[in-house]
Parts: C-alpha cells; sequence; structure tokens
C-alpha cells in the first residue's frame, strides 16, 4: 500500500534512450510529464526538456543539444536504456569514451554479460543503478555478477522484482556488502527466503551507510527475522525499513522488535501483511516507543485485534510527526477504535489513515468522529468494509465538514443505503478537493443516487466515482 522508497524519476527529465521514438533516435521526456522538478535549477533543465520529437530531424541534432546540456558538469546525467537497438547505436556512434559516463542509470531490457561489463567499465563512478522489474532471475544475477564489481561507488541500487531467489542472492552477498556507499537498496519481491537472508546478514552489517533498505514480499519468515536482526543494529543511519508481507509471524516480530528499538532515525517502517497477532504487538509496542521520528507506519493485516490495540495505541501516543499511519485489515472493532480515537485527536499532521475492514460498525465511527474534526491536514481516508450502515454515516458527516483538504475517500462496501446517503451527502459538498470516491456496493439506491447527484455539483476535481481505486 505504501511505498516508502523514492526512485529516480526527478531526475529521468534529463535522457530517456529509445522510450518515446523510433528505434534509431534518441528522446526526451516533456516537462509535463515530471511529477516535481522543484529541486532542480531552471538552468539545469534548458530547452531540452521541453524537446518534442517531431521537431528533431534526426539524431544528431538531438545529441548535440544533448552534449550541449552536458556543458554543466554538475549535471547529474541519466539514462534510460528501454531498447536494444537504440541502445546499441547510442553506444557505438554517438559517445566517444570520454563522453560515455552516466551518473544514473535504468535499465529496462535484457543485456548480455559484455554489454552490461561494457557499461560497468566506463561508469565506475555510477551512483544510481536501477535494475527493477526486469525478471532476472538466478541467470540473470550470475550475468551481472562480474560488471558489478566495477561499480564500488554505488550509491542507490534498486533489484526490485527480480525473481532470483535464494541462489540468486547467495551469488549477490558477497558482491553487495563490497557496496559501503550504498545509501539505498531495493530488493523487494525476490523471494529470497530464510535462507537467502541468511546469506546476505553477515555482509548486510557492513552497509553503515544505509538510508532505505527495502526487503518486501521475499517469504524471509521466522528465520529470515531471526537472521535480519543482528545486522539491523548496525545500520543506525536507516530512514527507510520495508519488511511487509514476509509472513514472519508472533515469533518473527518477537526476534525482530529488540533490533528495531535501535533504529531512531527511521522515517518509514512498513510490517503489513506479517500476520503477527496480539502475541507478536506484545513485542513490538515496547519497540515502537522508541521510533519518535517516524513520518509513515504501515501495520495493515495483521490481525493484532482489539487487545493489541489495546498495546498499540500507547505506543502510537509517541508519534506525534505521523504523517501516514495504516492499520486496515486488522479487526479490532469497535472497542478497538474507542482505545485509538484519543491518541488520534494528537495526529494534527497526519495526511493519509488507513482503517478499511476493521469491522468497527456504526459504534466505531461514533468513536473515531471526534478525533477526526482535528485532522484537517487528512488528503486520503479509507474507511472501506467497515459496516457503518445509516448510523455511521451521520457520524461521519459531521467531522467530514472540516476535512476541506481530502482527496481520496473510500467507502466501499458499508450497507449505507439511501437514508445513509440522504444523511451523509449534504456534507460532501464541503471537499471541493476531493478527486477519488469509492462507494461501490453500498446499495445507494435510486433515491442515494440522487442525493450524492446533488452533492457531486460542488465537487468540480472530482474524477474517480463509484470505481475500484
Amino acid at each position: 500500500m505504501i511505498n516508502s522508497i523514492l526512485k529516480i524519476s526527478m531526475l529521468l527529465a534529463f535522457a530517456i534512450v529509445g522510450n518515446s521514438l523510433a528505434t534509431d533516435q534518441l528522446g526526451f521526456e516533456d516537462r509535463t510529464q515530471r511529477r516535481t522538478l522543484s529541486n532542480l535549477p531552471d538552468d539545469m533543465l534548458l530547452e531540452i526538456i521541453k524537446l518534442d520529437p517531431s521537431i528533431a530531424p534526426n539524431l544528431t541534432k538531438v545529441s548535440n543539444r544533448f552534449y550541449g546540456l552536458r556543458a554543466n558538469p554538475d549535471i547529474p546525467l541519466v539514462c534510460v536504456i528501454s531498447n536494444k537497438e537504440s541502445f546499441k547505436n547510442y553506444i557505438n556512434n554517438f559517445l566517444p569514451p570520454n563522453r560515455t559516463q552516466w551518473f544514473h542509470l535504468k535499465i529496462k531490457i535484457s543485456l548480455e554479460e559484455q554489454e552490461y561489463t561494457e557499461i560497468a567499465e566506463v561508469n565506475a563512478n555510477l551512483r544510481t543503478l536501477n535494475l527493477e522489474d526486469n525478471n532476472l532471475g538466478e541467470n540473470g544475477v550470475v550475468t551481472l555478477a562480474t560488471p558489478l564489481r566495477f561499480l564500488t561507488n554505488l550509491e542507490d541500487f534498486y533489484l526490485d522484482g527480480n525473481n532470483f531467489g535464494e541462489r540468486g542472492m547467495r551469488l549477490l552477498a558477497p558482491i553487495l556488502e563490497t557496496f559501503t556507499s550504498l545509501k539505498t537498496l531495493g530488493l523487494d519481491d525476490n523471494s529470497i527466503g530464510e535462507g537467502g537472508m541468511q546469506a546476505f546478514a553477515p555482509g548486510l552489517k557492513l552497509l553503515t551507510n544505509l538510508r532505505a533498505l527495502n526487503l518486501g514480499k521475499n517469504n524471509l519468515g521466522e528465520g529470515g527475522m531471526q537472521a535480519l536482526a543482528t545486522p539491523l543494529r548496525f545500520l543506525t543511519n536507516l530512514r527507510t525499513l520495508e519488511l511487509g508481507n514476509n509472513n514472519f509471524g508472533k515469533e518473527g516480530m518477537r526476534l525482530l522488535a529488540p533490533a528495531l528499538s535501535h533504529l531512531t532515525n527511521l522515517r518509514t517502517l512498513g510490517l503489513d501483511s506479517n500476520n503477527f497477532g496480539e502475541r507478536g504487538m506484545q513485542a513490538f509496542a515496547p519497540a515502537l516507543s522508541h521510533l519518535t521520528n517516524l513520518r509513515t507506519l504501515d501495520l495493515g493485516k495483521n490481525s493484532i485485534g482489539k487487545e493489541g490495540m489495546r498495546l498499540l495505541a500507547p505506543a502510537l501516543s509517541h508519534l506525534t510527526n505521523l504523517r501516514t499511519l495504516g492499520l486496515d485489515s486488522n479487526n479490532f472493532g469497535e472497542r478497538g477504535m474507542r482505545l485509538l480515537a484519543p491518541i488520534l485527536e494528537t495526529f494534527t499532521s497526519l495526511e493519509d489513515l488507513y482503517l478499511g475492514s476493521n469491522n468497527l460498525g456504526e459504534g466505531g465511527m461514533q468513536a473515531l468522529a471526534t478525533p477526526l474534526r482535528f485532522l484537517t491536514n487528512l488528503e486520503d481516508l479509507y474507511l472501506d468494509g467497515n459496516n457503518l450502515g445509516e448510523g455511521g454515516m451521520q457520524a461521519l458527516a459531521t467531522p467530514l465538514r472540516f476535512l476541506k483538504n481530502l482527496q481520496a475517500l473510500n467507502l466501499w462496501h458499508n450497507p449505507i443505503g439511501e437514508k445513509g446517503m440522504s444523511l451523509f451527502a449534504p456534507a460532501l459538498s464541503h471537499l471541493t478537493n476531493l478527486r477519488t470516491l469509492g462507494l461501490d456496493d453500498n446499495s445507494l439506491g435510486e433515491g442515494g443516487m440522487q442525493s450524492l447527484a446533488h452533492a457531486r455539483r460542488f465537487l468540480p476535481n472530482l474524477r474517480v466515482l463509484n470505481e475500484g481505486f
């Protein structure tokens, strides 16, 4: 749900190889496609960002403009390899040896070992290498092993989504431990398992400059947490740690929690979908109280229940800087909500709140209504699958008037009905920044749809209505 790793999206404004042009051309993304360039001085962008392929009659002209941009040595040069023919043409004809260095490289196609080696040899100063979602597998890691040894200056290395498994991790481990300058390491979704984590753990403790470590969706299990716990104590500079979807359960949390308490610089912690339950919360809550710098915390899908919330709520009270809180699918019900509500009231900087599938009912919504009115910075509110009914919608209507910054509101599967919608719809008119409204599976009926149609006239920014989001 929450993805706390920052890739190189801001840097990709500079040079895209074969992304939108014919295979023998060099193209540049339009400036309007970038989310933000606020951190880049305008004189670094020049006209190259605005270049339209239709006004570039040949590669030479484009490359000349490109070299002109490189006249400033402080420009962080980015290359995205997404087409093999374009890549070969670019390497062989338009980049003489003294101009082949990139600082940030994203490869979106399969290359041979010789091609990887050629890139690595002439880019020993490479800072960012992004190989995510290439389905490299174990064989791809074998291909990469030699070229990677040239890149000892890497600071950001993304290998997410390559499914190289335990054996691939065993091949990578001795190489990764030499990357002592690494600040970001993305290893999500690689099925490395307990054995892969055990192989990586001894070298991981050497990467003391790490700021972000992604190990989600790797089936690490209890044994993986046991292996990870020791090196984590050395990674005190970590700002982001993603461990979601590893199914390590209560025993895994018992092993992990003491190490987490040392990571006092953490800003983002992802622990969703690990099924550690109330017993795991007994170990985690004391550690959480030390992580006072957290901005993002994802604990969704862990079955903590109301007794787990009894343990969690006091620990949350220390996290007054939270911007994002994920507690969906924990089944803590009305009683759990009544324990959480007084704590939520203090989270005045909160921007994203995920409370879906917790069986809150009308009573739980009534308990939540009081703190909601103080969360005036909220942008995303997820209350799907909570059986709110008419009474819950009536309770939600009052605080909703204060949430003028709200952009996404998810109310799927809450049996609102016609009457519930008629009670709730007038409050919607205050949400003039709302972009997404989820109302699927609520039996609104003709009367409810009429109430909604009237409210929609006041929602000029609404783009998605009654659809999945």
